[in-house]
């Protein structure tokens, strides 16, 4: 289950290398968390692994992120992808009048920073959300391993193919309309994404990263959600986790 931290909680940059190669012992323990990672199938195909693969399993690092640390910033220049093992990740776009917006959420199995297959440089900066774990993969090994193995080139046009719809969705439906039926959008979409938590429960951001999300004031947010537990669409459990009524959300994200 996903819970959203305070955005005072954790330390920016902070992050702890695990020095042991995950991927290759991950695959070989069929760890859930590496379920979909976009490698697996490919890394785990033959047993009799060629040196060129087991070198760049052995290049994979596996990092750990505390809230509200950065992955990388907008601008960097960009010599790595991550797989995203577990957590959440908001990728943000800073705008020239200085401020800010959250233009994706990132999940398990997702793959951050494609971009830097065509272009040296991050085009968003991505921060935790929640504890994450990743695994960092250098762009050069998987331009090596495309070479090896073309199958992997197809999957990450998938992976692009998915962020590319991802990034639709987020202007056409968390960016126009009321501002109740942005946020029941938002709803169903973490609850899509988000597995990990029971049925009718949804772990939502702060509110202030949601007002980014759907391009409104944080006023705008409070007063929404407000509505929202009045009207009983909404539930406050504890924290930010919220118990919602499916139908009446599905209703409010189509108006």
């Amino acid at each position: 289950m996903i819970r959203w931290q305070s955005r005072q909680s954790g330390c920016a940059g902070e992050s702890a290398k695990l020095r042991v190669p995950i991927c290759k012992n991950a695959l070989l323990n069929h760890d859930e968390n590496c379920a979909n990672c976009c490698l697996k199938n490919i890394l785990s195909a033959d047993q009799h692994v060629q040196p060129e693969l087991e070198r760049i399993q052995q290049i994979i690092g596996n990092l750990d992120f505390r809230a509200n640390a950065a992955l990388y910033r907008e601008g960097d220049t960009g010599t790595n992808l991550y797989s995203l093992r577990f957590g959440a990740v908001k990728l943000i776009q800073h705008l020239p009048n200085g401020s800010d917006r959250i233009v994706r959420l990132m999940h398990q199995g997702d793959v951050i920073g494609l971009e830097t297959l065509c272009h040296p440089v991050y085009q968003h900066s991505a921060i935790a959300l929640v504890k994450t774990n990743v695994c960092r993969i250098p762009s050069l090994a998987i331009t090596e391993l495309e070479r090896h193995d073309p199958r992997l080139h197809d999957e990450l046009l998938l992976r692009w193919e998915s962020n590319l719809e991802r990034a639709d969705m987020w202007i056409t439906q968390l960016s126009t309309g009321p501002a109740g039926a942005r946020l029941a959008r938002l709803i169903r979409f973490i609850k899509q994404r988000d597995s990990a938590t029971p049925d009718n429960l949804v772990a939502l951001p702060h509110r202030e990263d949601i007002g980014s999300m759907l391009g409104v004031t944080t006023e705008t947010v409070c007063r929404a959600m407000s509505n929202f537990q009045t009207s009983g669409v909404l539930r406050r459990i504890n924290d930010n986790l919220f118990e919602f009524d499916p139908i009446r959300i599905e209703k409010l994200a189509d108006d």
